[in-house]
């Protein structure tokens, strides 16, 4: 057992690699009686092709959503149900690049974390629980169909990344899912639910032990081949530099969205923290730009925006309503053209810089969030509670240099959905 203690953060992180390949951490939090459970697979909707043992191979664009949901059903029944039987709230995600499921609980932990390893390990599909999940997978599809954010934002992602897998659902469409069968849910699993493509993170007042010999007893004793993930290419042209799609809304949503063209290789956490501080810098409610165009009318409450980082690809997103979509986005242009003569204010960027940082101490107060972000960076090779130490070097000069590599109308697509 490893064991880190970070001293600016008062935090201690207890690790262990096990012979198959499993990460396990534990993050202490003494004298708690909550205890959080998070299962985390490096898997996730962007994952549709990939190659293992030399041969290429594909599923049906959201899969890895199906099978997060399939994964509660047990020979014996509901692992859903039988967690909450012990008093334990249960749940599961699937984003771009992560599958991760999760409990928390007040009492009879050791019990609730055998049922979380055992049913994640243990598939058990059937023709029929598939096609009957179809239906339930369809409805959930329509929901973010008729969302008008969500259409803007994938349409989006869409143009920018026609090339890289950032572009595929994670919910899939209804003709894609149509395709997946007890066979297919079953490849995947055995595929990228191996141990060592596989992290658990436990939060609570637990013995690092007891967890780790938890997990020993219900994964496989052999290191398994992982595969080797395809992400394609986020450089090529875009496909459409603005799209306009119609729905029965009161008014526009619109999506600003520009591609950074980051050198592989950059740290991810490094990256992540100087766009959102960048991002902020330049569209936050704090910003010059911000002001003027909340005082002009050009947008309203709803605006917000967002540095987004995937492997491979990463982008500024700007989005919310408004009567004039295309003067935002020659608006946050002509902030750029501000920047470039002037930079940015470095009183401004620390104050910026210093609430970002709070918002991540604060964070920490979450057992989910801190364990969302251990594992989401572990899975890159790095260390998320080092964040304080990035902070130190994060300059105006940095953000503003970021910032007019990437905010530039030729790396810049609109997505607007217009009323019917």
């Amino acid at each position: 057992m490893k064991e880190k203690y970070y001293p600016s953060l008062g935090e201690t992180v207890r690790s262990d690699v096990l012979d198959n390949g499993l990460t396990v951490f534990t993050v202490p939090r003494e004298g708690f009686s909550k205890v959080f459970a998070f299962y985390a697979v490096n898997y996730g909707g962007m994952d549709v092709r990939w190659k293992k043992g030399g041969r290429e191979c594909s599923s049906p664009e959201g899969t890895a959503h199906f099978l997060e949901h399939k994964m509660f059903d047990m020979e014996e029944g509901s692992a859903d149900l039988m967690l909450a039987a012990n008093g334990a709230q249960a749940n599961a995600f699937t984003s771009g690049d992560m599958t991760a499921y999760l409990f928390e609980c007040t009492d009879r932990f050791e019990e609730n974390l055998d049922i979380l390893l055992n049913f994640v390990n243990t598939p058990f599909f059937t023709p029929q629980s598939v096609e009957k999940e179809m239906g339930i997978i369809s409805q959930e599809i329509g929901m973010c169909e008729d969302d008008p954010y969500w259409r803007a934002g994938h349409s989006l992602v869409e143009s920018m990344f026609g090339a890289h897998a950032l572009k595929n659902r994670t919910v899939g469409t209804k003709e894609s899912i149509s395709h997946i069968t007890d066979r297919v849910l079953t490849d995947c699993h055995s595929t990228f639910y191996v141990p060592s493509n596989m992290i658990l993170c436990v939060v609570g007042d637990v013995d690092h032990d007891a967890v780790t010999e938890a997990a020993l007893r219900h994964t496989p004793r052999q290191r398994a081949e992982k595969a080797e993930r395809w992400t394609g290419d986020a450089g090529v042209p875009f496909a459409m530099k603005e799209t306009v799609s119609k729905m029965e809304i009161s008014r526009p949503v619109f999506s600003i969205g520009f591609r950074a063209d980051l050198p592989p290789g950059e740290p991810f956490l490094e990256c992540g923290i100087l766009g959102d501080t960048a991002s902020a810098a330049v569209l936050g409610p704090s910003s010059e730009l911000y002001g003027e165009m909340y005082a002009d009318g050009i947008i309203n409450g709803s605006f917000d925006f967002s540095f987004e980082m995937h492997e491979g690809a990463a982008y500024f997103e700007a989005r919310g309503e408004s009567d004039r979509p295309r003067e935002t986005a020659e608006r946050i242009l002509e902030g750029m053209d501000r920047i470039k003569k002037n930079g940015i204010d470095p009183s401004i960027f620390s104050v910026i810089k210093k609430a970002d940082m709070g918002g991540r101490i604060k964070e920490l107060g979450s057992f989910e969030m801190t364990a969302w972000n251990i594992c989401d960076l572990a899975f890159r090779g790095e260390d998320y509670l080092e964040f304080s130490s990035v902070y130190k070097d994060l300059t105006a000069e940095g953000a503003a240099g970021l910032l007019l590599d990437s905010v530039r109308e030729e790396n810049m697509v609109l997505s607007v959905v217009e009323p019917v």
